[in-house]
C-alpha cells in the first residue's frame, strides 16, 4: 500500500511539473511580451511560467512591490495579484478590520484583480490567533478562516 502511495505521489508530481514549466522571456509570444512591457515598464527579477494556454509572470517593480500576472495567449491580462501595504487599503476595508478584528495586526495584504473585480486577501495576527480574511472593495467580508 505504501509503495502504491509513493508511486502515485511521484507520478502526480511529474504530471504537475510537465503542465507548468519555467520558460525564458525569448519564448514568450510578442503580443504578450509587448503588453507586459507596456503595462509594467520598470520591473526586475522577472520570471515566466507557462501553464497550459496561459502565461504567468512574477516580478517586482521599482517600489519593491511583488506582482503576479496571468496573460492569455492574446496578451490580455486575466488576473493580477499584487502585494500591497496595509496603508493602501481603503477606508471601508480598514473600518471592517477595526470592527471585526480589533485585537489583530495586519501581517500581509494581497490585492487580486480578476474580471474587473478587486478583492483583498489579508493575513491577520493576534497573540492568540491568526486569520486569513478576504474582503471586497466595499469592506464586506467574503471569507474568513482561522489558522
Amino acid at each position: 500500500m505504501n509503495k502504491l502511495l509513493i508511486t502515485l505521489s511521484v507520478m502526480l508530481t511529474i504530471a504537475i511539473m510537465a503542465f507548468t514549466q519555467d520558460i525564458n522571456q525569448s519564448q514568450i509570444p510578442s503580443v504578450i511580451l509587448n503588453n507586459f512591457k507596456q503595462q509594467f515598464p520598470k520591473v526586475y527579477d522577472v520570471e515566466w511560467e507557462k501553464k497550459g494556454d496561459v502565461y504567468d509572470v512574477e516580478f517586482e517593480n521599482e517600489k519593491a512591490k511583488e506582482y503576479e500576472v496571468t496573460f492569455d495567449s492574446t496578451g490580455k491580462v486575466l488576473k493580477l495579484k499584487a502585494k500591497i501595504s496595509a496603508k493602501e487599503l481603503n477606508g471601508a476595508i480598514k473600518s471592517t478590520l477595526r470592527k471585526e478584528f480589533s485585537d489583530c495586526i495586519i501581517s500581509e495584504v494581497e490585492m487580486v484583480e480578476e474580471n474587473g473585480v478587486k478583492i483583498y486577501e489579508i493575513e491577520l495576527k493576534s497573540i492568540f490567533q491568526e486569520w486569513d480574511v478576504v474582503l471586497n472593495e466595499e469592506g464586506q467580508i467574503l471569507k474568513r478562516k482561522e489558522d
